[in-house]
């Protein structure tokens, strides 16, 4: 049970970072590449919402209503509630791009 939670949550950051928005509230989707476009989600159709139903009973208190660790239980955490937001640009740099802000290391003869 927990690792579908943790799928769906997981799951639920990545789709909610798939486009650019305006507003902190608004969501665009990007298209979906031809090659994907008739695949359908593994965990089904109500994964998403399972996993915003979660975080809203477990995690909003401490996380907070958007996920970056300000929600009121959290003045009372050492150490703080993770920033989700944050780790959510992280995953996507790395699954984007292989790294995240990584420079080279230039080797000098």
């Amino acid at each position: 049970m927990r690792k579908v939670w943790f799928v769906s949550f997981i799951l639920g950051l990545l789709v909610s970072a798939c486009g650019t928005s305006s507003t902190p509230t608004e969501v665009s989707i990007a298209t979906v590449p031809p090659e994907y476009a008739g695949m359908a989600n593994p965990l089904g159709d109500d994964a998403i919402e399972n996993g915003k139903a979660t975080f809203q009973s477990t995690c909003k208190s401490c996380h907070g209503e958007e996920g970056r660790g300000d929600g009121p239980a959290s003045q009372a955490l050492n150490p703080p509630p993770k920033n989700l937001v944050e780790l959510q640009n992280k995953l996507v740099m790395i699954i984007c791009f292989g790294r995240f802000r990584k420079a080279m290391l230039v080797r000098q003869w």
